[in-house]
């Protein structure tokens, strides 16, 4: 899959396809009058759908956060109805909701939870709620939640505007102590935060 944003915010979503050259001489190499002796492969992009949701609910820079590894799903809200879904990429359907307990929807400030929020894997994602639990979840199993961790030394106020997981504010070289958190509570993530088999 392929996504195009434009500069007057359309989100184009593209499918890849593969076409098998049936003499062999593809592109540069027919122009330089070079041959393969294997069949060659060449890569064509077509246009799947117009993303209406990613325009309306998205357009920052970090949009491609909020989609799972493989571009099959992707996290979206619905104003509306004060909910985080989870949408398929190529038809854009509901596939579920999010339950209010792991990502509380708050009307000042929709885009919030996003913030903290991260995909792991295809079909797992880890949120973090206000008071620095952070949540390992199961779509597949209807949001179970597969590990915790307490974030030690979590500040609500210092990290409200930035995403947690990829975007945290940068530290001086001289605040050492700081420093030493961030490492402790990513120590602690990598410890607890992974997937039960």
């Amino acid at each position: 899959m392929l996504i195009e944003w434009l500069s007057h915010n359309r989100v184009l979503l593209y499918e890849k396809q593969e076409i098998k050259s049936s003499n062999g001489i593809m592109g540069n190499q027919e122009e330089a009058g070079l041959a393969n002796t294997n069949p060659s492969i060449r890569i064509k992009w077509k246009l799947v759908r117009r993303m209406e949701h990613l325009r309306k609910n998205y357009g920052r820079i970090d949009f491609l956060e909020h989609v799972s590894p493989d571009f099959s799903l992707y996290i979206d809200v619905d104003l509306a109805a004060e909910k985080y879904l989870i949408r398929a990429m190529a038809t854009e359907e509901i596939l579920h909701k999010i339950p209010n307990y792991l990502m509380r929807y708050d009307k000042k400030d929709p885009a919030a939870s996003f913030l903290k929020f991260k995909w792991v894997g295809n079909d797992m994602f880890k949120v973090l709620n206000n008071a620095g639990m952070e949540k390992l979840v199961d779509i597949g199993t209807e949001f179970k939640q597969q590990q915790f961790n307490q974030t030690s030394n979590y500040d609500e106020d210092v990290e409200k505007y930035r995403n947690f997981f990829t975007n945290r504010a940068p530290l001086k070289t001289t605040e050492v102590l700081k420093r030493l958190i961030r490492k402790t509570q990513a120590y602690k993530s990598a410890k607890f935060m992974f997937p039960v088999e």
